[in-house]
């Protein structure tokens, strides 16, 4: 027994030592870095800071403000690099002017520092969309994790500001996403400060994502935005009873389609970029009333999805 305590010791000071010497597990990106990433592939990118709810907000934006208009939302923990393969998507980047950002609490927007509230984080990324007003083009809203709700929250409370949404492997079910034995040591000041501040900022959120959603119930009876849902067969950090979720509660929405896919696990962004890609490209057919052709875009992976959007 006493052996066994000297090894959770051992451990927790190793973590300790590790955790915060390490600049990645950090999870941010300097302005610099973004802008060499950009440069490098001979894509403009701008990227500014604005303020909401006494929080200052880092965003990027690339592409034409002719454009319809992307936001992207990532999950927990994460910050906006997380999208840099989707930003520099060579079917995306000539059909969309592309806005990402850092959720309060990742990346240069408060780091370190939570907003567990759903509707909170609503409010402090509409001025994104606010900006956008006067040229009023197509609005699609990209959430992926705990970005799913926010994305779908905001439809919700700003109809008038988002045409459609596609969300990646969203938590959006009450209790139906797992949590670790290891989170509850981060809830706690004498342990938080072994772990990297942004798995703390993500542990804070987890531990209201519960109350939260269930806050949510009424929103998602009344949205009426067509969704776009996308997750991995093998997701077992959001339960793939999420889905069935949105099935049952989601009952306004004028179009829905749910996509699983084989083999993948939780994280969607990068490995199915291609899949995510064609997505969106096909919700902006579905609000720019072109006619829908059922299975045009059923992929069974990101191989397909890439041949298809190639032959168009």
């Amino acid at each position: 027994m006493i052996q066994r305590s000297y090894m959770w010791i051992f451990y927790i000071l190793a973590l300790a030592i590790f955790s915060n010497g390490c600049a990645l597990l950090q999870d941010r990106t300097q302005d610099e870095d973004i802008t060499a990433y950009f440069k490098k592939r001979k894509q403009e990118i701008k990227i500014g800071y604005y303020k909401s709810h006494g929080r200052e907000i880092r965003y990027a934006s690339t592409g034409a403000d002719s454009l319809p208009t992307l936001l992207l939302i990532h999950g927990a923990p994460s910050s906006m690099s997380v999208f840099n393969q989707l930003m520099t998507h060579k079917h995306l980047v000539n059909k969309f002017q592309i806005f990402v950002l850092d959720r309060p609490g990742y990346g240069y927007s408060g780091f370190g520092e939570p907003v567990t509230s759903i509707q909170q984080q609503s409010d402090m990324i509409r001025p994104i969309l606010d900006s956008l007003r006067s040229s009023r083009s197509k609005v699609i809203v990209l959430g992926v994790s705990y970005g799913g709700p926010i994305a779908a929250r905001l439809a919700a409370d700003y109809p008038d500001l988002v045409d459609g949404l596609v969300l990646g492997a969203p938590a959006i079910a009450p209790g139906e996403e797992k949590v670790y034995l290891i989170s509850h040591l981060m809830r706690y000041s004498v342990t938080s400060w072994i772990f990297p501040k942004v798995l703390c900022v993500a542990t804070a959120e987890k531990f209201s994502h519960q109350k939260e959603l269930e806050g949510m119930q009424d929103i998602w009876a009344n949205l009426n935005k067509p969704i776009i849902y996308i997750q991995g067969e093998k997701d077992e950090l959001v339960y793939t009873s999420n889905a069935k979720f949105i099935q049952k509660k989601a009952i306004k929405v004028p179009f829905l389609k749910i996509l699983m896919i084989p083999g993948q696990p939780h994280f969607l962004a990068i490995p199915q970029k291609n899949l995510l890609a064609s997505s969106i490209l096909e919700m902006l057919d579905i609000i720019s009333g072109k006619e829908y052709i059922a299975g045009k875009y059923d992929y069974q992976n990101a191989e397909e999805a890439e041949a298809e959007i190639l032959a168009n």
